[in-house]
């Protein structure tokens, strides 16, 4: 059964210098109980593609075209009230930084039962509390009696991380977003993080779409693999695929760019040039500028999805030979 299905999804930013097309017909779905990784370099718009699906895209920004489908429910058809219940109850989101993403002048408990108590009616405040540490307490948060207490800055970043996933755990939504859950934590913390969302994904038998710049955590975690360039589809398939059969230049390049314990190399490799800014992409493909296997019509037009096979999509004129 598909919990998330999105078509053909635009997102434009207006700026002062003019308006740029941030997201160019995105498509992909989630299936129940898959963990979709969404990988790319800085500024390619994994984490519009995010806010854009739970309708928090800044003032400057708006979905141009598109559908987003949570379960039988179209998101974009939703008023803002209405939205504001589908919105960290059905589907919940785990933000990049916490520090930045709770509130430093609530408690920890505070923040975990005011959700709650938002989106469940039949609710007393002391249920929600006990609610709350309940969640941290499954987290791997020691001491949640205490913890629920504390404000934010009391905590260390992988409790606070742990902290974020509670919350947003605690409604048991039925699609959770984790926006680069581990950016910042040491290894060891790193480790944990993953685990524990792999934990409570089997435990809730949700769908999870995690966002990453970092390849070794896709391979941990992911089912599926989403590779995105410039606000562009580049390549989507299922992680054994990508990892051992890449066909997209794009994709290619970043798993030979990786350090791979073992094997002795002078250098990394390095993938040429630098990415376009949102105002300064080509009209076709963004990595043209940089793709050794570029063509003459690459830079003037979009390719169209070039299904490999039924779970195998690119988006390239000139795709690497099978290996």
């Amino acid at each position: 059964m598909t919990v998330l299905d999105v078509k053909n999804l635009s997102v434009e930013f207006q700026l002062k210098k003019g308006r740029a097309t941030v997201i160019r017909e995105l498509s992909y779905s989630i299936a129940e109980k898959e963990i979709l990784g969404i990988v790319g370099e800085s500024g390619c718009g994994k984490s519009v593609t995010s806010l854009a699906l739970m309708r928090l895209l800044p003032e400057n920004g708006r979905i141009t075209q598109g559908n987003i489908r949570l379960g039988n429910t179209e998101l974009l058809a939703l008023s803002e009230s209405e939205m504001e219940k589908v919105r960290g109850g059905r589907m919940a989101m785990i933000f990049q930084e916490p520090m930045t993403a709770l509130n430093p002048v609530l408690k920890i408990g505070d923040q975990i039962s005011e959700q709650i108590l938002a989106h469940e009616e039949r609710i007393s405040v002391a249920e929600a509390w006990e609610r709350a540490i309940e969640m941290l307490k499954l987290v791997g948060i020691p001491s949640p009696q205490l913890r629920v207490h504390q404000y934010p800055h009391e905590l260390s970043g992988g409790m606070r991380q742990r902290a974020m996933i509670a919350m947003a755990l605690s409604t048991r939504p039925q699609f959770l977003i984790a926006d680069e859950p581990t950016t910042a934590l040491d290894v060891t913390i790193q480790a944990q993080i993953l685990q524990l969302i792999q934990e409570v994904q089997e435990k809730f038998k949700m769908s999870v779409q995690f966002i990453t710049h970092d390849l070794g955590v896709i391979s941990e975690i992911a089912d599926r693999v989403l590779v995105m360039y410039g606000g562009l589809l580049c390549e989507l398939a299922p992680s054994t695929t990508i990892f051992s059969q890449p066909r997209h230049p794009y994709t290619l390049a970043l798993l030979e760019a990786r350090p791979r314990l073992g094997k002795k190399v002078e250098r990394l490799k390095t993938i040429e040039g630098t990415v376009p800014g949102i105002l300064e992409r080509p009209t076709g493909c963004p990595f043209s500028n940089r793709c050794p296997r570029a063509l003459p019509e690459c830079a003037q037009l979009l390719p169209d999805e070039t299904h490999i096979s039924s779970q195998h999509v690119i988006r390239c004129f000139n795709p690497e030979p099978k290996p």
